[in-house]
């Protein structure tokens, strides 16, 4: 499954209000003796309601992939997620719409993880997600994919993420969320007026230019010559930098 720009929504029916601000690292954390120990979980859920019980079994799923995907083991994924490593006796019961939070989280990221290369690129959108939540950029699951969708001058960092450009999707975010927080939103005013055209970095330019595909990776390769074909900006980037690396050897 790749990167799906359509609100996560899960079980039957949408976040609650509440959602919007819900810290779900922090109540993911508390759920941290259950992805842990398998064992715990048939002795907890009767605990639960039958509709919390399926989001907290989608969020040991959830987990589980994106372990399998970076390669960490359970307890240091939880460490890279911002997650202090709880005891059994920790143990508490979340909300259900803090669950549905810790749920939309984990959804988001294992989103994003498929869309771009090889591991290490995979634990660096791991590494950002968790960064923009916890600075605040992003209020919540909700919030981090709006914004992560968010067009300007026709651009999102979604799409920036596409191509393999994962610092420049976070500044991009972090661009957004301040400029629709400011009075620039009301005005109309737009936050990204006379940024560059070009959407490519230099380092990732010299990558595609010497053809590290095992770098990139092989699906953002195939984007990146795909948005060379629709962008002239990125297209004209590529092909001065390939002059001027031809003249440095």
């Amino acid at each position: 499954m790749g990167w799906n720009e359509t609100p996560y929504q899960p079980g039957d029916g949408e976040h609650r209000a509440s959602a919007k601000t819900a810290d779900p690292i922090r109540d993911l954390e508390s759920l941290s003796p259950l992805l842990l120990n398998p064992d715990l979980r048939s002795v907890v859920a009767d605990s639960f309601s039958s509709e919390k019980w399926d989001i907290v079994e989608e969020i040991i799923a959830a987990a589980e992939r994106l372990r399998d995907t970076t390669r960490w083991d359970d307890e240091e994924l939880l460490r890279r997620l911002g997650c202090r490593v709880r005891s059994f006796d920790d143990f508490r019961a979340v909300e259900l719409d803090r669950l549905q939070n810790c749920s939309a989280f984990l959804s988001l990221v294992n989103e994003l993880t498929d869309v771009v290369g090889p591991v290490d690129q995979q634990r660096e959108v791991v590494r950002v997600c968790v960064d923009l939540l916890e600075d605040r950029t992003a209020a919540s699951a909700v919030d981090l994919r709006l914004l992560l969708v968010l067009e300007a001058d026709q651009w999102s960092a979604a799409e920036s993420m596409r191509l393999g450009e994962i610092s420049r999707a976070a500044r991009l975010v972090r661009s957004l969320a301040g400029a629709t927080r400011s009075t620039e939103r009301r005005t109309g005013a737009h936050p990204f007026a006379g940024a560059a055209a070009v959407h490519l970095s230099t380092p990732r330019i010299d990558l595609y230019v010497a053809r590290e595909v095992a770098v990139l990776g092989v699906d953002v390769d195939d984007r990146i010559t795909a948005h060379l074909g629709s962008c002239s900006a990125c297209r004209d980037a590529v092909q001065t930098r390939a002059v001027q690396l031809r003249s440095m050897t």
